[in-house]
């Protein structure tokens, strides 16, 4: 099956809602970028406080985008934010729909870099040591929403976004060698998350050339750069964006290439 990507780099803007409804906030938001030669990809969250220009009009926190913009809106707010950056795909998933993929890709493992609990309303916890640390279902759900025991809260629950969108991206390149079986996933991964920009279950199987070609061992991982936070258009607890490197960061993005500023910057 022809490969559905177009030619060059590639970029899409991974949403996920804090709810089961669509109409809502967006508490994760990552751009992912799959280099020109399909080797590369990079993932970059967008903290959910950023204070930052709206499509539409006026500022606010980047997460309420897609509550007044919808896909469209939320996707020209993320493009602006990079200086125009093209984002080919959107993809989004709520709670439900995230732990419907947990289960379908179940087996993956992430490599967990805080040791942490996470406490339930009836007094359990939940635990993720660091190191290897597979989960499933609704473990990986408690993953992913954690911030309040985390040391740098939102920006260290957005490395963890990014740990499960790597440690998925494995375990899709693991079940290559079992084709029968990748080929149910693939087809089966629609019915948890809604893609925007033409790849859906009758050409999905064009992405396996694509798939086989990334390092798994070249997943660059990083946030938009921030600095500080306060108060500002009436919010409060809003982020800053350090507009200085967003500009570098956002120049390496738009060439597929973000090697310079992480020589210069390093990686979250």
């Amino acid at each position: 099956m022809p490969d559905p990507l177009p030619a060059g780099v590639v970029t899409a803007l991974i949403l996920g809602t804090d709810s089961n409804r669509d109409n809502t906030n967006s508490d994760v938001m990552v751009v992912a970028q799959l280099s020109a030669d399909r080797r590369q990809v990079t993932l970059c969250s967008i903290p959910r406080d950023c204070y930052v220009p709206i499509a539409g009009g006026g500022k606010s926190k980047i997460n309420s985008a897609l509550a007044t913009s919808g896909i469209s809106g939320v996707k020209r707010t993320v493009s602006d934010l990079f200086g125009g950056l093209t984002l080919n795909y959107v993809a989004q998933t709520n709670f439900t729909d995230f732990v419907d993929l947990c289960v379908l890709l179940d087996g993956f493992s992430v490599q967990n870099k805080i040791a942490a609990s996470f406490p339930h309303e009836d007094g359990t916890k939940t635990y993720f040591p660091a190191g290897t640390l597979t989960q499933h279902a609704d473990g990986w759900l408690f993953y992913v929403r954690q911030r309040k025991q985390l040391p740098r809260g939102d920006f260290d629950r957005g490395e963890r976004h990014r740990a499960v969108i790597t440690g998925m991206i494995r375990h899709l390149k693991g079940l290559l060698a079992r084709p029968a079986a990748y080929a149910d996933v693939a087809a089966r991964v629609f019915d948890s998350v809604r893609v925007y920009g033409g790849i859906d279950a009758t050409n999905v199987l064009g992405l396996t050339s694509a798939l086989q070609a990334i390092d798994a061992g070249r997943i660059t991982s990083l946030r938009v750069p921030t600095a500080g936070s306060g108060s500002a258009g009436g919010l409060t607890d809003v982020v800053f964006v350090d507009a200085d490197r967003l500009r570098e960061l956002a120049a390496g993005l738009r060439a597929g290439d973000v090697s310079a500023y992480v020589r210069q910057y390093g990686a979250d």
